[in-house]
């Protein structure tokens, strides 16, 4: 037999078929069209009177626009009630994109469907699937057909481009019979090209699709006969192509798992979200209903929360294929959340929220950490995921790296605290992907190729044969496709020479896998999964990164002192908590959060963060009022509480009030009579600063503690003295007993001398505080990258306009710059502190740049080859150098509120209170400020910012030196409420929870889940197995030591009825569930 053309024999076969699959066409024309959304046909319904009719070349669309389709129709006398399809096309005019959203439309078939137009298809008045570029097609069954007519309902959206398209419904007739002669050959064939040329396998399974060929007289094509041809060759290529019988390759075994990758927001607004989310799942459940076998998978408790409010019947449906174990809710989180930016308690929260609500609606114990598409991985999550009862972590995202490529798909991830997570890493190719390149998918088109990249891909070949494949459209939804399970059910049977295919679930799959935990072979990778892509997330968006580093602080505060009051009597607010932290997790997905997300998505976070800051302040205050009524206040005054975890230095604030209007200096305090006093009488110096507020020294408030401050304390108090102080400041010049530093003609540091180490810190003939601007056009993405070569042209920001002392007190001075860079104005007041080390940068931006990135660098004198840097939950460290290929791809990193470089016996710390990106190289400690992307928002970052970052010096390293308390203290400032004398049970000075121990940081304070305790959070973090205590204000009847779910461990003795004593191992996480006597 002559093969030289088989293949394209066979492939003019597939295409006559596919042809002759569809019939009598009968295209449905008296369709009429109302604009506006309509959540269903009774709306659209009522605004009947609005329909035109729309004919076969009108156009609708337009950016954000939706429109009602709606059509009865008479059905064909020729189709037999299950052989009816309805098929839907569309055929785009693009317009101009005002949305600049171009890079991201990707219209072909086969790739990705995340601008184009988007249906929710109603059959009789009942929503049956959406419709979209990749699910064109909707099987009609007896029950639509009943009647003799159809009523057809779409719920149109055109997406957020400029696009206008046609809107052409037909029915059709499909031939069942010649559909499953086309599929078993399709994807025999589609099997057999992913053999090597030479291997017999592949040439048995051609000659079989030949042979099946030649049972076919395609001349008899539409008649009685050529049915009968092809049942005959349907029969033959089952009996020769598809087995059962083993050999070495079906002992690969893929379990195939669908899914549908809905970004909680991204190229769209969380309202599309929701109707993405119906569409999508509404498809999944008539798929169930025509596949017996299809397994589906999804995550994001948050999603089904919203799918429970928005349509109750489908959320219903869903809920029963769970219960039937063909729907699995998993994923742990409750959403797929950014695992960079968020702090610890998010992250716990984000678990805690996730399992609680998959096991109250759904009865099942999450146990997967699914999280595809997150760019990077801390290496806090093992430790969080081992005390949060998950035993598994799955990504794909690393295998995006832009460098190096992973050694390892399947090993034990050891994080920070030496604890080790089983880890998976998705290994399915696109199709038609490169040799070479190992990119994975979590959207992959179940397919031949795609089925056998995962095994060729797979790097542990030598311990496991059992691998996974998440298939299914994403990113906009979908899931997978009718192609897509008429392929499986025939891998499912088994094709010679080819991996055996499952449709199967997470769980039972990684049961299987967790076997490999006790194979020697089994790597390990130590530290964090660092992403080469995507760094400039760590910064874009400055406004949202300001957002959500002060909703965490003032949800974590709001909640500790909510709880102290529940602890005196009073009714807790946990509803109100609850729902904030929900919309704080909810803001934390990985593309909220990082800054990749559309101009609409940030207008409504912002209003999502407005409405959190203004519940949590007044609940704030609340709580404040509600402790201080039960303190014992002996005069007029104020109850200043530190909501950090260590001894404060702050200066308190207090603005000028009307009785004060008329203090504008020093010396009008002086002259006013005004005085402040301490609870031992002693008096506290006061400042009036540049914005005329009263800065106080309030002395040191123990962490988690509070203190009053009286006004005009009367008899019993010391005298007054005045302050005094000698320090110098002038333009060029300022100097405390800490620091003395230099300015030149540009506003930047010329020298910097720590007074108390009595050294240089900056290095030699190098300025410090130089504010940098990059030219920053990566390749693509152009708000997540940070591309490699953007330190090319670096330009200093040194147009200083003016510069002026701005204050000259006994508790601060201040030297304020204003600098130009082309349309933009940096204000900066540089703050040294009569007892404070730190030096601050209080910064004002009005940023109107485009594709410019804004640093601030400090060359200094230390000799390191690595930085430590914040993290959850404890701090890790990276290289300085660039050694390696792994090493050069660090060039931007993230941190949290500060970054240290240390030699033997001294550091430098540079903080900050709400920025992310930090690259420390060669000496240079740099901060990233500002990023300016063009998409998909092409006005993100432009406007005003405030932020500050502060220079911190020390003696030894990060940890013995004190970065980590001066950190916290910059993050949070002390607060306060107005009191009165009266009596109370509270001392006026008090610590609600205190620790002895520095290295010890006690972050939570929550009522538990089960409303019976508190639960109380605490973590090590200076990588030290410590004995310690724990001291509580209010009395304790017992103590349990529980995992981050509140599950008990154990009980803990209690020494007093307030103290009890525990070890903490290094970077450890502990939870105290507290009983209260009281």
């Amino acid at each position: 037999m002559n093969t030289l053309f088989q293949n394209d024999r066979i492939r003019r076969i597939l295409s006559d078929l596919h042809s002759l699959m569809y019939r009598h066409p009968h295209p449905i024309t008296n369709v009429t069209m109302t604009k506006g959304q309509y959540d269903n046909p009774s709306q659209a319904k009522e605004a009947s009177d609005t329909a035109v009719p729309f004919l076969l070349h009108d156009r609708w669309g337009g950016r954000n626009s939706y429109c009602w389709f709606h059509a009865d129709v008479p059905l064909p006398d020729s189709h037999t009630g299950t052989d009816l399809v309805l098929r839907l096309s569309t055929t785009e005019y693009q317009l101009a994109d005002t949305a600049l959203l171009s890079s991201f439309v990707t219209a072909p078939a086969g790739q990705w469907d995340l601008m184009n137009p988007q249906f929710m298809l109603f059959i009789n008045g009942s929503l049956r699937q959406g419709m979209d570029l990749h699910h064109t097609e909707a099987l009609l069954d007896s029950r639509d057909t009943a009647a003799g007519h159809i009523t057809l309902d779409f719920q149109a959206y055109a997406g957020l481009t400029d696009a206008y398209y046609n809107f052409i419904p037909e029915l059709l007739t499909v031939d069942i019979c010649i559909r499953d002669l086309y599929y078993d050959m399709l994807t025999v064939f589609e099997a057999a090209l992913t053999m090597a040329e030479e291997s017999a396998k592949r040439f048995r399974l051609l000659s079989c699709l030949n042979d099946t060929i030649n049972h076919l007289d395609m001349k008899l094509s539409g008649t009685r006969e050529f049915h009968g041809c092809v049942e005959s060759a349907t029969r033959f290529l089952r009996a020769t192509a598809y087995t059962e019988e083993q050999d070495d390759t079906t002992a690969i075994s893929i379990t195939c798992v669908g899914h549908t990758h809905i970004d909680m927001a991204w190229l769209w607004d969380l309202k599309q979200t929701r109707l993405k989310a119906q569409r999508s799942f509404s498809t999944v459940l008539t798929m169930m209903e025509h596949f017996p076998n299809y397994q589906f998978m999804h995550t994001s408790p948050q999603l089904y929360a919203y799918l429970k409010q928005d349509n109750p019947e489908l959320y219903g449906k869903i809920k029963e294929k769970i219960a039937e174990g063909r729907w699995e809710p998993e994923g742990a989180m409750w959403i797929e959340a950014d695992c960079n930016i968020p702090n610890g308690e998010s992250l716990v929260r984000q678990i805690l929220y996730g399992k609680k609500f998959i096991k109250e609606e759904f009865d099942r114990d999450s146990q997967i950490l699914w999280l595809p598409d997150v760019f990077g991985y801390s290496a806090a999550l093992p430790q969080i995921l081992n005390k949060s009862g998950i035993t598994c972590f799955v990504t794909s995202k690393i295998s995006w790296n832009m460098l190096n490529t992973m050694p390892y798909d399947t090993f034990l991830w050891k994080g920070i605290d030496g604890g080790e997570i089983l880890t998976y890493f998705l290994t399915t190719p696109e199709l038609n992907q490169p040799a070479g390149n190992c990119g994975a998918t979590y959207n992959a088109i179940l397919h031949p190729e795609a089925v056998y990249g995962t095994w060729r891909q797979y790097k542990q070949k030598d311990i496991n044969t059992d691998l996974l494949m998440c298939y299914g459209y994403g990113d906009g939804g979908g899931g997978p496709t009718l192609d897509m399970l008429e392929k499986l059910k025939r891998l499912e049977k088994g094709i010679c020479g080819f991996p055996r295919v499952s449709s199967g679930q997470l769980q039972p799959f990684f049961t299987r896998l967790k076997k490999l935990a006790d194979n020697p072979r089994l790597p390990r990778w130590t530290g964090e999964l660092y992403l080469e892509l995507h760094q400039g997330t760590y910064t874009s968006n400055g406004e949202i990164k300001w957002n959500n580093r002060h909703a965490e602080h003032l949800l974590l505060y709001a909640e500790f002192l909510d709880n102290v009051c529940s602890l005196l009597g009073e009714d807790p607010h946990t509803e109100l908590l609850n729902a904030n932290w929900q919309l704080l997790l909810l803001n934390q997905f990985h593309d909220i959060l990082p800054g990749s997300c559309i101009k609409e998505v940030y207008d409504e976070s912002r209003k999502q963060f407005d409405g959190m800051f203004t519940q949590l302040y007044s609940l704030l205050a609340d709580s404040m009022h509600r402790i201080a009524e039960h303190v014992h206040i002996r005069h007029n005054g104020f109850l200043i509480f530190n909501p950090g975890p260590f001894v404060s230095r702050h200066l308190f604030t207090l603005p000028c009030s009307k009785e004060w209007a008329n203090l504008h200096t020093d010396s009008d305090i002086e002259a006013s009579g005004l005085r402040f006093y301490d609870v031992q009488g002693n008096p506290i110096t006061c400042q009036i600063s540049s914005d005329r507020e009263i800065l106080m020294d309030a002395g040191p408030i123990e962490g988690h503690g509070y203190t009053a401050l009286y006004l005009d304390a009367g008899c019993g108090c010391n005298a007054v003295s005045k302050p005094e102080y000698s320090d110098s400041i002038t333009r060029h010049h300022m100097e405390n007993s800490f620091y003395s530093l230099d300015l030149d003609d540009n506003g930047e540091l010329s020298s910097l001398t720590d007074k108390i180490a009595n050294r240089q810190v900056l290095s030699e003939n190098k300025t410090g505080n130089c504010l940098l601007a990059y030219d920053d056009r990566p390749l693509k993405w152009d708000s997540w990258n940070i591309d490699m070569y953007y330190e090319e042209n670096p330009q200093p920001v040194r147009d200083l306009v003016s510069c002026e002392v701005t204050e000259y007190g006994p508790l601060r001075y201040g030297i304020k710059q204003v600098k130009h860079y082309h349309r933009s104005t940096i204000t900066q007041t540089i703050y040294l502190y009569r007892d404070i080390p730190r030096i601050d940068f209080v910064t004002d931006v009005d940023w109107q740049e485009d594709s410019t990135l804004l640093k601030a660098a400090f060359p200094v004198n230390i000799n390191s080859d690595f930085a430590t840097y914040d993290i959850q939950f404890g701090n890790v460290r990276r290289p300085t150098h660039t050694n390696t290929s792994w090493d050069i791809a660090k060039y931007e990193v993230c941190a949290h509120k500060w970054a240290d470089l240390s030699e033997g016996n001294y550091g430098i710390s540079l903080l900050n209170d709400c920025k992310y990106g930090y690259s420390i190289r060669d000496g240079i400690l740099s901060i990233t400020l500002l990023k300016a992307g063009m998409a998909p928002d092409p006005t993100i970052d432009r406007g005003l910012h405030h932020f500050t970052y502060s220079l911190f010096t020390h003696r030894g390293n990060c940890y013995s030196g004190g970065t980590i308390q001066e950190a916290f203290r910059l993050n949070h400032p002390l607060i306060s409420v107005p009191v009165v004398p009266h009596a109370g049970s509270l001392p006026e000075q008090n610590v609600l929870f205190r620790c002895p121990d520095e290295n010890i940081v006690i972050e939570t304070f929550k009522r538990s889940e089960d409303a019976a305790a508190y639960i109380l959070r605490m973590y090590e973090t200076c990588n030290a197995l410590t004995e310690t205590s724990l001291q509580s204000a209010f009395p304790l009847s017992a103590v349990e030591e529980c995992d981050l779910m509140e599950h008990p461990i154990r009980k803990i003795p209690i020494n007093t009825p307030d103290q009890f004593t525990f070890r903490i191992a290094p970077f450890e996480i502990k939870t105290f569930k507290l009983y209260s006597k009281t």
